[in-house]
């Protein structure tokens, strides 16, 4: 399991609810000294995740332009005659 943070970090208890069934899956594949680290991991990948999907939705249409607002595939065919 790759470690994502340093021994140093400072940590802080964060009490919440999941299925018992998930529960008893973490149970049963991390070993008991590992699971607040995997628990991090997760989280700490999905919220990375999240953050990105956020900033790409934002950035939809951004690359719009007066230059590009054209035919996909007339402006791909121009740069290919460009670099002839």
């Amino acid at each position: 399991m790759k470690t994502l943070f340093r021994q140093s970090e400072e940590k802080a208890q964060a009490n919440f609810f999941i299925s018992v069934k998930v529960l008893k899956n973490l149970k049963n594949h991390v070993p008991a000294r590992s699971r607040s680290q995997f628990v991090e991991e997760i989280i700490d990948k999905a919220l990375k995740k999240n953050s990105f999907l956020q900033a790409l939705d934002l950035s939809a249409g951004s690359w719009n332009s007066k230059d590009y607002n054209r035919d996909t595939d007339k402006f791909i065919r121009s740069l290919r005659e460009s670099k002839r």
